[in-house]
């Protein structure tokens, strides 16, 4: 435990050699925060994730001991069902960026505990609002009960399907087709990731990234073919217009010469593969 700070006596800290809280920060904030505010005298319930520190034998000790019922909710059920995730953590995030950013305006750029606990106050006292704690519980539908709520929402209908359901885009036409732009394959992930669970969702979002860069790939190869076979058509029509000029001294042609210089030409598109030509397409212009 760090020593409190004057300025700020309620507020207590502490850390652990990884960063993350443990089983003895658990147990240090249900004996030192929880338990002092719980109504004496009455039953509480006390509603957690699923975090090893939570569940230690001590913790559910201390929690029965002292007339406190745990609730545990979920695993990976938190952005649905944890009120502070839907109600003051967004915009306690939005103040604290707000006064970061006016403080850094100031020139001084060291942003040490004490300033640190400073700012956290002044944006906890304008976002932990009786407005705000109640959104969080309205919106998980835990308080007023409303079980409907999380039961309709898209991504718990959708958990667990193997294929999601989804309305592929409809050409004008009435028929469904593959989409061949990129906007219309972001459109169509986006649909997609609307009706699935979160590991279903990063896993389309990395297949669409995947197929965009190919399908970009592929477009610039079709640009430089469709280039390819401009500058041979000009060439050649060059080269037919060559054979048709007059001579220094033909004045006159005859027939078979006229349909020798307009006849149609083969263009042959070749690569060298060990020191071979290799014929890999052949035109013909008109």
């Amino acid at each position: 435990m760090f020593p409190a700070i004057d300025e700020l006596p309620d507020i207590i800290w502490a850390f652990s050699l990884k960063g993350w809280t443990d089983n003895e920060l658990g147990i240090d904030w249900l004996r030192r925060i929880f338990i002092p505010q719980r109504p004496i005298g009455k039953h509480s319930i006390l509603i957690l994730d699923g975090h090893d520190s939570h569940s230690t034998g001590l913790f559910q000790y201390l929690c029965l001991q002292n007339d406190i019922h745990p609730l545990y909710l979920p695993a990976h059920a938190s952005h649905k069902l944890q009120p502070l995730d839907l109600g003051p953590f967004s915009p306690l995030k939005a103040a604290y960026g707000q006064l970061v950013q006016r403080f850094a305006l100031t020139g001084l750029a060291t942003l040490n505990r004490r300033v640190f606990t400073k700012l956290y106050i002044e944006a906890r006292q304008t976002t932990f609002t009786e407005r705000n704690i109640r959104a969080g519980w309205h919106h998980t539908g835990i308080w007023p009960l409303n079980k409907q709520k999380l039961l309709n929402d898209p991504e718990i209908r959708n958990f667990g399907r193997t294929t999601p359901e989804y309305q592929p885009p409809a050409t004008s036409d009435g028929l469904y087709s593959t989409p061949k732009q990129s906007d219309n394959l972001r459109a169509l992930i986006r649909q997609i990731e609307a009706k699935t669970t979160p590991q279903t969702r990063r896993a389309v979002r990395k297949l669409g990234h995947s197929a965009i860069q190919e399908h970009t790939g592929a477009q610039l190869l079709r640009t430089q073919l469709r280039e390819l076979r401009q500058l041979a058509l000009k060439q050649e029509l060059t080269k037919r217009s060559k054979r048709i000029q007059k001579e220094t001294k033909q004045r006159s042609w005859n027939l078979e010469q006229v349909r020798a210089a307009l006849a149609p030409k083969k263009v042959h598109f070749v690569r060298k593969e060990g020191g071979e030509k290799r014929i890999l397409r052949t035109v013909t212009l008109e």
